[in-house]
């Protein structure tokens, strides 16, 4: 078993709606939309801003040496995703919105 398996609900914790409100008062932004398949952050991304899911889900994959992608975790509604904040360091993965009904998100 994985370090990610064992480790999941630490290492991805759900924010309640309560503390989503929260942290939307700090939002870069409005919430948008995003549709199916749209990129949210890519792999080598140095300014890409955390995002909250308001609702949907953000895959988010690696890709090796041949540039095949590799899905680490899809992230749902409650979730922030932003593996590379605050470093400012490259992403080592990217994410994209999945499934039929797209995304609603904000970027922190």
């Amino acid at each position: 078993m994985s370090i990610i398996d064992r480790r999941r609900d630490q290492l991805f914790p759900i924010l309640p709606a309560i503390e989503r409100e929260a942290a939307l008062r700090f939002a870069s932004g409005p919430t948008r939309r995003y549709t199916p398949g749209e990129a949210l952050f890519n792999v080598g991304a140095t300014e890409s801003p955390a995002f909250l899911i308001l609702s949907g889900r953000v895959e988010i994959a690696r890709r090796d040496g041949l540039g095949r992608a590799s899905v680490i975790v899809v992230h749902e509604e409650g979730k922030i995703t932003g593996e590379n904040q605050p470093t400012r360091r490259p992403s080592n993965v990217g994410g994209r919105s999945c499934g039929t009904g797209g995304l609603r998100g904000g970027a922190l």
